[in-house]
């Protein structure tokens, strides 16, 4: 027997099995001291810290997990991570203020907001070149994509609106008045509801998107800034800025729930892609909250980098149990 390819067949089985069967990790941006915590889902310990470019704040994880996308906008790029090496592979320039960002569902485009330059640059993944740049309200911030890659949705906070974007064309299609200062968005897995959370009204705007109205506005808690909708999209949850806390909002019957206290200044949130535990980046206290999603009780709570954000998808879908 050949030793030597003996020893380098288990070595690649065992590389194979530690990615089959790890639980899938969350990317925390640590905007004070400039790192991402990698934060292992089925330890829920911090399991590497990465230096990335300046006050990171948006992340993107693409659906396969392969790579994950960091908005620094202190040094105006991107840094790109090898969601399996869990290595910075590449920095690339992105405007003046990158913030909210979101990749294509067939992993080819990344939709970057940029705060002070009003816009939303699109680029191609692969060469990570800028093939487009639209104009958007002022000071945009979140975005989130429709299920049928079809169109992207951004919140533009100094104007209180909302601009729908052609993804195809890559034209403002319309522009929608929603709550004061929108900030964090999500979208329903069959692209009926839009989600607004209004920080400057502390309200959550329900979009329909077959007929294009807002059908209502809920009242949460203090400075609403971003939602995540549980995978059976019974309920979603806000993190309230100033409030320290989480607003559990049921779908039914559009109304808030109960509230859950976390950190200081919740920021990022993310409900794990196997629907038990909730995520939280609390910017104030540099931890993330992870609460229980049948007793709605905080479990834990892990120390990460100063100045915690995770604003955007900052889990990976893959190797979920």
């Amino acid at each position: 027997m050949n030793i030597s390819i003996t020893k380098n067949f288990v070595i690649l089985l065992y590389c194979y099995l530690s990615t089959a069967f790890a639980a899938p990790y969350a990317f925390i941006t640590n905007q004070g001291e400039h790192t991402v915590s990698v934060i292992d889902t089925k330890t829920d310990e911090v399991y590497k810290t990465i230096p990335v470019g300046k006050n990171p704040a948006g992340v993107a994880v693409s659906n396969n997990g392969e790579y994950v996308f960091i908005t620094n906008p202190g040094s105006a790029n991107i840094s790109m991570i090898d969601g399996n090496t869990l290595e910075v592979i590449s920095h690339f320039d992105s405007g003046i203020s990158p913030l909210g960002i979101a990749i294509s569902h067939d992993h080819r485009h990344l939709y970057i907001t940029d705060w002070h330059d009003n816009s939303i640059h699109v680029y191609n993944v692969l060469t990570q070149t800028i093939i487009k740049t639209i104009a958007v309200g002022r000071s945009p911030a979140g975005i989130a994509i429709s299920p049928d890659n079809k169109f992207l949705y951004c919140a533009n906070r100094d104007d209180d609106t909302i601009t729908v974007i052609d993804i195809e064309k890559h034209y403002s299609r319309s522009t929608f008045a929603v709550g004061k200062s929108p900030f964090g968005l999500a979208v329903t897995s069959d692209g009926k509801y839009l989600l607004v959370a209004n920080a400057g009204s502390d309200t959550v705007s329900v979009m329909n998107l077959d007929r294009l109205i807002i059908e209502r506005h809920i009242a949460v808690g203090d400075k609403p800034y971003a939602i995540s909708i549980d995978n059976n999209e019974q309920q979603f949850f806000v993190s309230n800025h100033y409030d320290d806390s989480v607003s559990i909002v049921s779908m039914h019957d559009w109304r808030e729930l109960k509230r859950i206290s976390v950190g200081g200044l919740p920021e990022g949130i993310m409900v794990h892609p196997n629907g038990r535990k909730i995520y939280v980046a609390n910017w104030f206290d540099n931890t993330v909250s992870v609460i229980n999603l049948t007793t709605f009780k905080q479990i834990k709570e892990i120390g990460v980098g100063e100045g915690s954000r995770a604003f955007g998808i900052f889990i990976s879908a893959q190797n979920v149990d």
